[in-house]
């Protein structure tokens, strides 16, 4: 009997993420610090507020913006259970009080309609296996005038033969799609937010040349892989990407019809 592709899919993301988000190369690549003040800044933290770390990996957003906001609160959700467990262990050594770690299935948010004041998700995007429902629980948990805060690498418009979702896929990290920038307005606006502003960063990291990378370059135009500006030596070969960094609000007039204000209890 075949498997669900979605199960497959969380299955692959859980084991690569458990074992890599705490290690040095991993902290190294993803750390940005210009681009994190940035992120934090779109959320606009207020006291009292709660917001959502989603796809916290390493807990570098949510605790970051735990310890710049001490009187906000703040979760941070992952499927990763082993590397979430040294995110709490972490957050007691730093006296952190005001931030929480949850692991979930990776397609529904156990929050309750409206609880959240704003949600940020930073380079997990692209690993949902059902990305229409999660912008639909990110819409039902984020409250009216709430913010919706991505970053997330974008296809560039000359990759027709979708390259960048390609090499992804190469590695078994339950990687599902990255879209083009004006998909993922066009997606976003439709779960009742609009988009108030945004700023263009880059991420950049190298993986182990094999036959399948390969032959994946080989045969992909040469104007293509200098969009991704693609290097390589004997052994590695390293690609940048565009990173989209928007901010959203979500709208008073919700479409789904849920419930905006209802921070007494979770699911």
């Amino acid at each position: 009997m075949n498997e669900d592709p979605t199960i497959l899919s969380i299955g692959k993301a859980r084991k690569c993420f458990n074992d890599e988000l705490h290690s040095k190369a991993y902290a190294l690549v993803h750390a940005d610090n210009e681009q994190l003040q940035g992120l934090l800044s779109f959320l606009a933290p207020k006291n009292e507020q709660v917001f959502l770390d989603l796809g916290t990996g390493n807990g570098y957003v949510g605790m970051s913006l735990a310890q710049q906001f001490p009187g906000c609160s703040v979760i941070g959700l992952d499927i990763a259970e082993r590397a979430l467990q040294q995110n709490v262990d972490k957050a007691k050594e730093e006296e952190l009080v005001n931030i929480r770690f949850q692991s979930f299935d990776g397609i529904a948010l156990p929050l309750a309609d409206g609880y959240l004041d704003g949600l940020i998700c930073r380079y997990a995007f692209h690993h949902f296996p059902e990305y229409e429902k999660m912008l639909h629980e990110i819409s039902r948990t984020v409250r009216a005038e709430g913010r919706f805060v991505l970053s997330d690498p974008v296809k560039h418009e000359m990759d027709t033969a979708d390259f960048i979702n390609s090499f992804q896929a190469l590695k078994q990290d339950g990687h599902v799609k990255i879209h083009k920038r004006h998909e993922f307005l066009e997606l976003v606006e439709r779960y009742g937010f609009e988009v108030l502003d945004s700023f263009d960063s880059t991420i950049s990291f190298s993986r182990n040349r094999r036959l399948e990378y390969d032959k994946l370059l080989d045969s992909t135009p040469p104007s293509v892989l200098d969009a991704y500006r693609i290097k390589k030596d004997e052994k590695r070969i390293w690609i940048t990407f565009e990173v989209m960094n928007l901010v959203f609000q979500k709208n008073q007039g919700d479409p789904n019809g849920m419930q905006t204000d209802a921070r007494t209890s979770c699911r």
